[in-house]
């Protein structure tokens, strides 16, 4: 599960309306090692008609190497799902989870390549309360309600 935002759209009906997502998600699974990405590695992601870099699956990178890896997705005009262990659903919640949440999300909330919180793949119905509770408390993940809609379980909902 990822919170990614879903922008508007530009795909146009036969009547010529616009419907759809503005720009299609375009990734892979398992993006490179934070450490790895520099800015020949990002425009040949870009130049393969890439959209968005994944998180790497190795390794939780430390924000520094996640915000010095936003900067290199912007100029390339790539967006970002991050991980950070103030997030990640593998770290069960533990007392102070929201103050944490909150800083993580000040760190790199309004960053331009930001486009989602990587949580979890594929969790077990045991996991399913410590995911719903990043998803959807109010103080938890939080963007400008202009950025996201977050979509789980079925459901989609503004977050802001």
């Amino acid at each position: 599960a990822a919170v990614a935002q879903s922008p508007a759209s530009p795909l146009l009906a036969k009547e010529g309306k616009q419907t759809g997502p503005a720009s299609f998600i375009i990734t892979f699974w398992c993006g490179p090692p934070l450490e790895e990405l520099d800015d020949r590695r990002a425009a040949e992601i870009a130049d393969a008609g890439f959209t968005v870099i994944g998180p790497p699956c190795q390794s939780i990178p430390a924000p520094e190497q996640t915000l010095r890896a936003l900067d290199i997705a912007a100029r390339h005009g790539l967006e970002m799902w991050i991980r950070d262990t103030r997030f990640d659903a593998y770290h069960p919640p533990k007392l102070g989870w929201r103050l944490r949440v909150a800083r993580a999300v000040e760190q790199y909330g309004d960053h331009p390549a930001l486009s989602g919180y990587y949580l979890v793949d594929e969790p077990d119905a045991s996991r399913f309360a410590d995911v719903g509770a990043l998803v959807h408390d109010d103080a938890a993940l939080r963007w400008p309600a202009s950025r996201v809609r977050c979509r789980f379980g079925g459901r989609t909902s503004l977050a802001g």
